[in-house]
């Protein structure tokens, strides 16, 4: 076996280990933003009860 269907055969699976890792981290940036959205919004109704 060559060297570099070797290569590619590593590329292929380094692409097919990333591209759902890259999907999860899209989806876990989008949950944050909502996360931190709703903190600082609640945080407005929050604040005039804490004093």
């Amino acid at each position: 076996v060559g060297l570099q269907v070797l290569f590619q055969t590593f590329l292929q699976e380094v692409v097919n280990f990333i591209l759902p890792l890259n999907r999860i981290l899209i989806q876990l940036y989008n949950v944050m933003n909502l996360v931190l959205e709703f903190l600082s919004e609640a945080d407005m109704f929050t604040a005039p009860c804490t004093f």
